[in-house]
């Protein structure tokens, strides 16, 4: 039986992926395999950390260029800033870290605002949250699509932020998310677990901070197609703030890819 080069090029390239898998090779520039020495450039932490900073710098200029196009279509006013940032952490297995924010330059418009109206809680009703959102599903399907892959564990914590505007009375909860939310959040260092149905409402500024982070949870795994085939993990922080007024009812999120680049480093 003969086999053709390309044939052979993949069972040698077979045959290195499966050596260094069993030598745990973390870095190397040559694997012996039958007593041949082949040349294989594996990227060092650091080479990975600089080709991150890379894509930040591109994610960043894309973001502001897409912003100054919504603004100019008027969908969010020239108050909105947003930004983006990218991060490698840990050791052996390289995350990577994400994080999307906006927030208002000052908040001269105490009721009208890009952010979320008094007491309203749906990411729909915030052009500038629907923006950010936007940026998440084009950045996901462009420049971090090769470290997302099918079955990639993914790890979201959201933060949804109420201002100090007292309730009067309680806010109603439709039913949007399911008959119940039942889910544990992060609030001033301890964790609380919020019960909310149309029976309770929404009673707390927490809990109204803590829906408006459950509302990302249930836009983004309707709207962005690339988290339909990854493994999804959610944690939600609330926060009040001492100050009134629009540029403190908003929401932020972090994603953390686990093991982001192991597609292009042998373990």
């Amino acid at each position: 039986m003969t086999f053709s080069k390309k044939a052979v090029l993949l069972i040698y390239l077979l045959l290195i992926s499966t050596a260094l898998l069993a030598q745990k090779i973390v870095k190397s520039d040559t694997v012996k395999i039958s007593g041949q020495t082949i040349f294989l450039h594996i990227p060092t932490k650091e080479e990975i950390k600089k080709e991150i900073r890379n894509v930040e710098t591109s994610m960043k200029r894309d973001l502001r260029d897409y912003v100054a196009d919504m603004q100019n279509q008027q969908f969010i006013s020239d108050n909105v800033i947003t930004d983006v940032s990218l991060e490698v952490i840990g050791d052996d297995v390289l995350d990577l870290k994400v994080i999307y924010e906006y927030s208002l330059k000052n908040d001269t418009m105490k009721f009208q605002t890009d952010d979320f109206p008094l007491g309203e809680y749906r990411v729909e009703q915030s052009n500038a949250a629907l923006v950010t959102f936007s940026i998440i599903k084009k950045t996901m399907n462009g420049q971090l699509a090769k470290y997302t892959n099918a079955g990639q564990k993914i790890s979201f914590t959201i933060q949804g932020n109420a201002d100090a505007v007292a309730l009067r009375g309680v806010i109603e909860y439709n039913g949007e998310f399911g008959p119940e939310i039942n889910e544990e959040c992060e609030v001033t260092g301890s964790t609380i677990r919020y019960k909310i149905n149309e029976q309770t409402d929404i009673q707390s500024n927490y809990q109204l901070a803590f829906i408006r982070a459950y509302s990302v949870k249930n836009y983004i795994l309707k709207n962005i197609e690339k988290f339909w085939i990854t493994q999804n993990k959610f944690f939600y922080k609330a926060l009040v703030s001492d100050f009134k007024g629009g540029k403190y009812r908003r929401v932020s999120i972090e994603i953390v890819i686990h093991d982001a680049f192991g597609s292009i480093i042998p373990k």
